[in-house]
């Protein structure tokens, strides 16, 4: 339990036992519902999911590695999806530190949107709410 675990089975143990706490784990970490954008076609364009375990992203069945602040800003952003986050919001609540500069926000933005978006330069999930700071968007 103290390199990681989060529980544990005694044997011995029968297989319906094993399986259920499997789904509870991964209904736990909401495997089960992948964020997805839609293009103007309604079209998927990408799925996006999160592996809290390894503190990974998985865009359309791929692991992209982000680092720490990366994913800890994704994660911040896709528990409230639609609600504008202001950068102040984020400095306090991502950060810890009210004193970060909006530069270093807004490179963290640019590289997250780097690996996670079809089109950076126009994005699917993480917009720019310009003059306030950065809603993600499910499904739109």
């Amino acid at each position: 339990m103290n390199i990681g675990g989060d529980d544990y089975i005694t044997k011995p143990f029968s297989l319906n036992i094993l399986l259920a706490k499997v789904k509870a784990v991964l209904r736990r970490n909401g495997d089960e519902a992948p964020s997805e954008a839609k293009d103007e076609a309604g079209t998927a364009e990408k799925t996006i999911r999160l592996d809290y375990n390894y503190h990974k992203v998985i865009v359309n069945g791929e692991r992209v590695p982000l680092k720490e602040m990366e994913f800890k800003i994704l994660s911040y952003m896709t528990e409230r999806p639609g609600k504008v986050i202001s950068k102040d919001e984020f400095f306090r609540d991502v950060w810890g530190d009210e004193f970060i500069s909006e530069g270093t926000l807004s490179v963290h933005i640019r590289r997250l949107r780097q690996k996670i978006e079809r089109d950076p330069d126009n994005p699917g999930f993480l917009k720019t709410v310009w003059g306030v700071g950065y809603v993600w968007e499910e499904g739109k």
